[in-house]
């Protein structure tokens, strides 16, 4: 009954939560061949928007919790469908039970989307000051990713966090020389967190023009500026990088390049799995 009530949030915040994660690289095989996917990466730069909009529909701590879990849900099941392969081809486990172990997996990531879907309520109900939101809403973001790497007993996981889908945005993501992943992880999000708090400002302003309440409207759309000013501010960490990159690139000139290749063995994993029993064969052909 719960479900069928909020059929449509459910599905909204399943699909974008899919949709999202087709901007990580290693989802998609073919996109570094494929011109148009190639570009899914930039993705993350609105891709949070929907969730966002889908965890706003929430008026209890508890609704929060399950927006961002079934979000997150949605989110890793894509990025790590791989393991069921490598559970079941390689590790010889069923393939009931290789599912099975992937939705633990992935739950217990998508608590910490669900943990966020508590501090955005939080944040909603007490800030007011839209800029403070968007802030807020980034840092609530990038501290549990952080907490992620480093979680209780040792179950840290920091596979398919957003930053990695700019992997080729090398200018950007120079920034990480200075705040580490986090700093790129930020930067992502609040860049969502500011467009979206401009939107729901929009949607405000379109509402007040309708009931010809104008000077509500110009309230309405006072912050707009900070978008503009914030997408300067990504295109001066885009321009910084270009720079560290130049000078790295002219503090090397004078080495003569050489170039090297690293292949992987292609060894069978149950060769690896068993690789005392075949290090000499392993050995002897890598």
């Amino acid at each position: 009954m719960f479900f069928r009530t909020h059929i449509f949030t459910v599905l909204w915040l399943i699909v974008f939560g899919l949709i999202l994660g087709f901007a990580q690289p290693f989802v998609i095989a073919s996109i570094d061949d494929t011109p148009i996917l190639s570009w899914m990466g930039y993705y993350v730069f609105i891709g949070i928007i929907p969730i966002f909009a889908g965890i706003n529909q929430a008026q209890s701590l508890r609704k929060g919790f399950l927006w961002g879990f079934l979000a997150g849900l949605a989110y890793f099941s894509l990025c790590h469908r791989w393991i069921t392969i490598a559970l079941t081809d390689f590790g010889y486990l069923h393939p009931i039970l290789s599912f099975i172990i992937l939705l633990i997996m992935n739950s217990y990531l998508a608590f910490v989307w669900g943990f966020f879907g508590i501090i955005f309520v939080i944040i909603k109900k007490n800030l007011h000051t839209k800029v403070l939101i968007a802030f807020a809403i980034a840092s609530a973001w990038t501290l549990l990713e952080f907490a992620r790497n480093y979680m209780v007993a040792g179950l840290g996981f920091s596979w398919s966090n957003v930053a990695i889908a700019l992997y080729k945005d090398l200018p950007f993501i120079q920034i990480a020389e200075i705040t580490g992943i986090s700093g790129v992880i930020f930067a992502i999000v609040f860049t969502n967190a500011i467009i979206w708090v401009y939107l729901d400002e929009l949607k405000a302003f379109i509402v007040s023009l309708s009931q010809k309440d104008v000077f509500h409207a110009k309230q309405c759309i006072s912050h707009s500026h900070l978008v503009w000013s914030w997408m300067i501010v990504v295109a001066l960490i885009h321009a910084i990088g270009l720079v560290s990159i130049r000078n790295t690139q002219q503090e090397f000139a004078p080495i003569p390049s050489q170039t090297y290749s690293i292949l992987q063995g292609n060894i069978d994993q149950s060769y690896k799995n068993q690789s005392q029993k075949y290090e000499d064969e392993i050995l002897h052909a890598y």
